[in-house]
């Protein structure tokens, strides 16, 4: 049986991998070799960025136009400003760390994987389709980042009365596209997940009655890479989807009372800004969990979907044929590997993990609220 023809090489995404570089949210890696490269240098340069970092909090700490706001603050929105920025420097710290100090093999691993399994079910390395191919659906993306973060820290300048420059700088720019660009490659390689899964279904559907022994072997063998695989990516950006979904906790309680602050207290020109720069913040808080979190679903559901159509295929071969025990080996395999999405073991990721950042959310929002009253009825 000749498996071909699926959409989207893992060759594919050199690219983007090589741009994420810059920011070492990925190793330095050769991939026509097979190897790291200038991992001292890429150390020195990790160091670099972590020490970029905690001078950002310094400077930001320090600065005059900030801290004068920060002291007429509301409580709650000095705890939520806090936890933001630590949060902040906890995900670049892991991000930086995770490609330059430890976890390189599993990086390795990551890789060569995904492209022992292409090599297996031969998938070629382009995209045909311009809507489907993934640089067109970036450079959208990237437009709409660039539109989102230039308005924002306009509005965020206009109200603090600084120059934009000095806005982008103390808005912290930098680690937000960074966390755009992680956000953009943990959905990438899911997608991966999910369409080589979708690939194994259609063909397991399709050519079954043709397969022999050796492509149950063949397709129990990719389906255990598979699982292996997806356990090696939850160790990798586990700790990072944590971060970004305890800043999109944050984000959100912080972003709807500041809103509610808005509302009640500034009757400046730039009220209108205010509100709508922080609605859009919201709206990227939320899409940034949405794009992991449902596309990690999918590809679990796909996975396990692999294991029902073997029972139905079951049920119409003779169990005593060589095929049959074949696919019965190929079913007790796909059970031993088949493996679901967590952060980094602390819990399973899959949709109804959203009605729990919903209630946390819920919870904390009217706690501060109640600090916001505390505090008015103090001052009153």
């Amino acid at each position: 049986m000749n498996f071909n023809r699926a959409s989207g090489n893992f060759n594919s995404i050199k690219p983007l991998y090589y741009y994420l570089n810059l920011f070492l949210i990925t190793p330095w890696y050769d991939f026509d070799k097979n190897s790291f490269r200038n991992t001292n240098f890429s150390r020195f340069y990790g160091c670099i960025l972590i020490m970029v970092k905690i001078f950002w909090i310094f400077d930001v700490t320090v600065n005059s136009d900030l801290t004068k706001h920060f002291r007429i603050d509301a409580v709650s929105l000095k705890v939520a400003s806090s936890i933001w920025t630590l949060t902040m420097l906890v995900r670049t710290v892991i991000t930086v760390s995770k490609s330059t100090f430890w976890n390189l093999t599993k990086w390795n691993v990551l890789i060569d994987n995904f492209k022992n399994i292409d090599k297996r079910l031969q998938i070629p390395d382009r995209e045909t389709s311009i809507f489907k191919n993934f640089y067109f659906r970036l450079f959208i993306r990237h437009v709409v980042i660039v539109v989102f973060y230039g308005f924002s820290c306009y509005s965020f300048s206009s109200f603090l009365k600084i120059s934009l420059f000095k806005g982008l700088w103390v808005g912290s720019l930098t680690d937000m596209y960074q966390e755009f660009l992680l956000v953009v490659l943990i959905n990438v390689l899911i997608e991966c997940f999910t369409r080589r899964y979708k690939y194994l279904n259609t063909k397991l559907l399709q050519h079954y009655e043709q397969f022999t022994v050796r492509d149950y072997k063949h397709m129990g063998e990719v389906y255990r890479i598979l699982g292996e695989t997806v356990s090696t990516f939850s160790d990798l950006f586990g700790h990072q989807i944590i971060c970004v979904l305890l800043k999109f906790c944050v984000e959100t309680i912080s972003g709807l009372n500041y809103m509610f602050i808005i509302v009640l207290t500034t009757e400046d020109k730039v009220f209108y800004q205010l509100l709508t720069a922080n609605l859009l913040a919201l709206l990227l808080a939320i899409w940034n969990v949405l794009v992991l979190i449902f596309p990690m679903d999918s590809a679990t559901k796909e996975a396990k979907k692999f294991i029902d159509l073997c029972y139905k295929i079951q049920a119409q071969l003779n169990e005593n044929s060589k095929e049959g025990e074949a696919l019965t080996k190929l079913i007790n395999c796909s059970h031993n590997f088949q493996r679901s999405f967590h952060a980094a073991g602390f819990f399973f990721i899959n949709k109804g993990i959203i009605f729990s950042l919903v209630g946390n959310v819920a919870t904390y929002y009217i706690i501060m609220i109640q600090l916001n009253e505390n505090q008015y009825q103090k001052c009153g």
